[in-house]
């Protein structure tokens, strides 16, 4: 089932994102890292489910929604905004496991409390969400996006770290 689910997730990023599917590189990151932390097969498999549904909010909207937030006007970001929240509210009624409901409602909050949608700081933000927040910006990096290239893994753990505290739990 989530393969299937990577797939579907897959064809979208790459009609919505010019072409940059972000998801099915962050599986094995995500898989790696969740077991050096000491998850169950379980906790893993519903954290893979929470990184694979986590703009689910975003469904049924608008390309612009989809595309790079600078294509947005200031009146679309407000509902931007709100897409962790609608996506965890379609989970729940979907009586879907907590922690892939925890990643889809929290992967945009930062360490420093300033990320949305309800502005949670540090360890308020439920730990899958963290990791996949880390994870979504490590492979960002190495693959890059319509906005920037590609860079080298150790680049890029240049600005985790310098992130660390600010964007990205530390300990991550």
């Amino acid at each position: 089932d989530l393969e299937i689910l990577r797939v579907l997730v897959e064809q979208n990023e790459k009609r919505s994102q010019a072409g940059f599917a972000l998801t099915g590189a962050m599986l094995p990151h995500l898989r790696r890292l969740s077991r050096a932390m000491g998850f169950t097969s379980e906790q893993e498999r519903d954290l893979v489910q929470g990184c694979l549904l986590r703009d689910l909010g975003m469904a049924g909207r608008e390309d612009v929604f989809t595309g790079p937030r600078s294509a947005m006007d200031p009146t679309q970001w407000p509902r931007f905004r709100q897409h962790p929240i609608e996506g965890a509210a379609l989970l729940r009624g979907l009586q879907a496991p907590q922690t892939a409901i925890d990643v889809v409602s929290a992967h945009h909050e930062r360490f420093n409390g300033k990320g949305f949608p309800l502005g949670l700081r540090g360890r308020q933000i439920p730990l899958a969400a963290r990791i996949v927040k880390v994870v979504e910006n490590w492979v960002a990096l190495l693959v890059g996006d319509a906005l920037r290239a590609p860079v080298t893994p150790d680049e890029a753990l240049a600005i985790l770290s310098r992130d660390a505290g600010e964007r990205f739990d530390p300990d991550i």
